[in-house]
């Protein structure tokens, strides 16, 4: 079977102006991150 460390993504992300807010949009708090799982990154 797989480990908790099995599976792991990252991204670099450039933003072109300063932003004022910064959202992670994702499960619900306490709800285990699943390979595959959509999240939105909002920046206003």
């Amino acid at each position: 079977a797989f480990t908790k460390e099995t599976f792991k993504k990252s991204l670099i992300l450039n933003v072109k102006y300063p932003a004022q807010k910064l959202w992670i949009e994702g499960p619900p708090e306490g709800q285990k991150l699943r390979a595959g799982t959509r999240v939105r990154l909002v920046c206003l």
